[in-house]
């Protein structure tokens, strides 16, 4: 990545990036609710109710799932040359420690069904030092494709480390993030949309026969807001 200078630029490159991730991810957010909703057997558009429905794509997919589950994933590590097959059993022996540690057995059945949701899952293992005693160890964690965003612009899916950019896009308590940086951390504010801790009020005559209205018509429900000042951190 170019150096920049001063600060602004670099923030607006950042924002460039975000927003060709957020471009290359399209309507997937919209997909993935309405793939849950026809996996819970709410795929039936009709007004009326119909005579006989049969989930069979649910019943399909936890089908997959618990085989998928119920066998332990294999991990085959291979030399890439001579004099290295003593470093390919410690790295066999190491990475299946991870796996068992991380119960890789549950990672696999979420990276299935967010396969299934999606047609993508994404998984990372970052480092992190406050485990394992404080010596640090590495995290398996399967993240909701939903958040995360990659170079549109790489060959294949299978090649993304030949991409410019990932983006892995959390909702971390501001506690957290002022903890790990000590100074600018003060400068972060809670992200609006996510903040619970409104003051009471009486709510107006607009407002209380909008909400009679949705409550009629079956209109969706706001997300409710956390109780927890929390941040983007991407």
């Amino acid at each position: 990545m170019p150096r920049f200078f001063p600060e602004a630029d670099l923030i607006k490159f950042l924002n460039q990036i975000d927003e060709d991730a957020k471009y290359g991810r399209g309507n997937l957010k919209e997909r993935m609710e309405e793939n849950i909703k026809i996996i819970k057997g709410k795929q039936w558009k009709g007004s009326a109710d119909p005579y006989f429905l049969y989930n069979v794509i649910q019943d399909a997919v936890e089908d997959k799932m618990g085989k998928l589950s119920e066998s332990k994933p294999q991990i085959r590590i291979m030399p890439s040359g001579e004099g290295m097959g003593d470093v390919a059993k410690v790295l066999h022996k190491t990475v299946s420690s991870l796996w068992d540690t991380n119960r890789a057995e549950y990672k696999t059945e979420r990276i299935g069904y967010y396969g299934a949701l999606s047609g993508v899952s994404v998984v990372s293992t970052p480092f992190n030092p406050n485990l394992n005693g404080g010596n640090g160890d590495v995290m398996f964690i399967v993240r909701d494709p939903r958040y995360c965003g990659f170079d549109r612009h790489s060959p294949d899916a299978a090649e993304t480390q030949q991409g410019e950019y990932a983006v892995m896009e959390d909702y971390v308590p501001i506690d957290l993030l002022r903890s790990l940086y000590p100074g600018r951390g003060g400068l972060i504010e809670p992200e609006a949309k996510m903040m619970g801790l409104e003051a009471p009020r009486l709510m107006t005559p607009i407002e209380l026969v909008k909400g009679a209205y949705d409550r009629l018509t079956g209109k969706k429900k706001e997300e409710p807001k956390s109780p927890i000042p929390r941040a983007y951190f991407k």
